[in-house]
């Protein structure tokens, strides 16, 4: 049996202090992907951190300050040697995330043969979802259904 996984991705704003990973990221952005995931029905929810790579909601992190673009940032390597820890053998992959995150995760995530699904992809019908608005409104109905 399959274990279905929803991975979001961080955001900037934060605490300033050290909290679990659902709580230390503070926008609402971030608020509404999470409860997307957790209303998705998938096994577990993950966060992407562009420090730390895969975060479980309840791991305690320090507040940072990466972008997925900084040269401190986690790489395709480092995230796959994650996933071969952290991810069970047989699992099926749900991205709420930005077009960077998701190409990052699909690097990652193809050594182990698993695609990331693009869930705003799926839910658009017409190709990649292009805003944060539209993110935002995708995860909202995924919330309410």
């Amino acid at each position: 049996m399959k274990t279905t996984i929803a991975l979001i991705p961080c955001c900037g704003p934060k605490l300033d202090h050290a909290a679990a990973a659902r709580d230390l990221y503070t926008s609402s952005t971030f608020r509404t992907q999470l409860d997307a995931a957790l209303a998705s029905g998938c096994d577990r929810v993950m966060i992407l951190s562009a420090k730390h790579g895969l975060l479980d909601l309840d791991e305690t992190v320090a507040p940072y300050d990466t972008q997925i673009t900084d040269s401190d940032a986690i790489t395709v390597d480092q995230l796959a040697a994650q996933a071969a820890v952290l991810l069970p053998g047989d699992v099926e992959v749900y991205g709420l995330l930005p077009s960077k995150y998701l190409a990052l995760a699909h690097a990652a995530l193809r050594r182990f043969n698993v695609y990331v699904q693009d869930v705003y992809e799926v839910c658009e019908h017409m190709g990649r979802a292009g805003g944060i608005g539209e993110h935002r409104h995708i995860c909202k109905t995924i919330k309410e259904n």
